[in-house]
């Protein structure tokens, strides 16, 4: 059997004097750690102190400098206003223009324009388009072509003369049924017959003169020629071609002009109208007294007592 012949207490007092010195030592370090960080905060604080300082004259300008900014803006809204409804019309003057040379690529060769014009509609715009075309091929081929322009809603049209072959009821004439165009006679069944209505519709196949060709006259718009077609186009499409409306912002910003002093511009004149001598001004507008001479004699004075009559 072993024993321990230790004291307990033995061991209990090493471990005491250990944890004193522990405790004394993590004090120590606590202490050193704040005055560290005390005196870091400080220097730091010290320095942003630093930065306000300078920082708050600058930024003192600034708002200064901003305040007088927005006075001036206050005090100059209408010419600010009416400079933005300047660059606003200058800025629509090319929106026409620039919605027909976009669509001039989508126009095709066959289709003779006559005129265009653009009217808007909210945030749409209807184009409306004459001209004239041949067949009726190029009136179905115009449609399509014109709905590959972007932003295209709807395309409508009006107008072609249709020229349609059609197969007539029989008459007494007619016992065949001849297949005829729109306008033309009934073809009678006898040759001779035949020759004759053929004479009778004959037309001349020269310059005929028709739609404003070979006239000189301004302004010269050339309308269809013999079996085209006069029609309309009219296309909606997305783009806003509104205008501002200078009358009722021009009448918006006649309270934000400037009051003009007339009391100050005038000189201060406030009495009625009266009589100005030739020596100046009378701002007050009592008529100086003039020398009449009376009849017969010179007018009398301190140094010529007048002679009259």
């Amino acid at each position: 059997m072993k024993l321990n012949l230790v004291p307990t207490t033995v061991n209990r007092e090493g471990r005491s004097r250990a944890a004193v010195f522990v405790a004394i030592v993590a004090a120590a370090a606590g202490v050193a750690g704040m005055v560290f960080m005390k005196s870091k905060s400080e220097g730091f604080v010290t320095a942003q102190n630093k930065r306000i300082e300078d920082a708050t004259p600058i930024a003192q300008r600034a708002v200064t400098y901003v305040e007088a900014a927005n006075k001036l803006i206050d005090d100059n809204k209408g010419l600010i206003l009416n400079a933005e409804l300047a660059a606003s019309m200058a800025k629509q003057c090319d929106k026409y223009p620039d919605l027909f040379n976009d669509l001039k690529p989508y126009i095709p060769g066959f289709f003779r324009v006559t005129a265009m014009s653009a009217t808007p509609n909210g945030d749409s715009t209807q184009i409306n388009l004459s001209g004239v075309i041949k067949t009726q091929q190029q009136y179905a081929d115009l449609m399509l072509a014109l709905l590959r322009f972007p932003d295209v809603v709807s395309v409508g049209r009006t107008g072609f003369n249709f020229q349609n072959n059609t197969v007539p009821a029989l008459t007494p004439q007619d016992q065949a049924g001849r297949i005829q165009k729109p306008g033309d006679p009934t073809w009678p069944d006898d040759p001779l017959d035949r020759l004759d209505a053929e004479i009778a519709r004959a037309r001349s196949t020269g310059f005929q003169n028709q739609g404003n060709f070979g006239t000189t006259n301004e302004p010269i718009v050339r309308g269809a020629m013999p079996d085209w077609s006069a029609i309309n186009v009219a296309l909606i499409v997305k783009r806003d071609l509104q205008a501002p409306d200078p009358l009722t912002a021009v009448k918006s910003t006649q309270s934000m002009w400037p009051k003009v002093d007339l009391t100050s511009a005038t000189g201060g004149a406030t009495g009625s109208t009266g009589t100005t001598g030739t020596g100046g001004a009378n701002p007050t507008g009592t008529p100086k007294p003039t020398n009449v001479q009376p009849a017969g004699g010179n007018p009398k004075s301190a140094n010529n007592p007048g002679t009259g009559n």
